[in-house]
């Protein structure tokens, strides 16, 4: 399957620190190609960026496989709504 370019433009700006919370990843990719590639629906996503304490490691752990970054680096841009 044809992984869509914007999650390297995503690592890219994760990793520079240009993207420092995870709701400024849909600055560059629409909430629909996550969801679809996560098999979940648009509101999922939205209830993770609301609620981000009910996200699962499953879903922690494809979103850091699809960005290709480690997990601690996806966990960290959720860190800052528990700060």
């Amino acid at each position: 399957m044809h992984k869509d370019v914007r999650y390297k433009a995503i690592r890219d700006l994760i990793r520079t620190g240009s993207i420092t919370e995870f709701a400024q990843i849909f600055d560059t990719l629409p909430k629909s190609t996550l969801a679809r590639a996560l098999r979940k629906n648009t509101s999922r996503i939205d209830d993770i960026i609301a609620n981000p304490i009910d996200l699962r490691y499953k879903d922690i752990k494809q979103m850091s496989q699809l960005l290709d970054v480690p997990c601690s680096l996806i966990i960290k841009l959720f860190d800052k709504d528990f700060s």
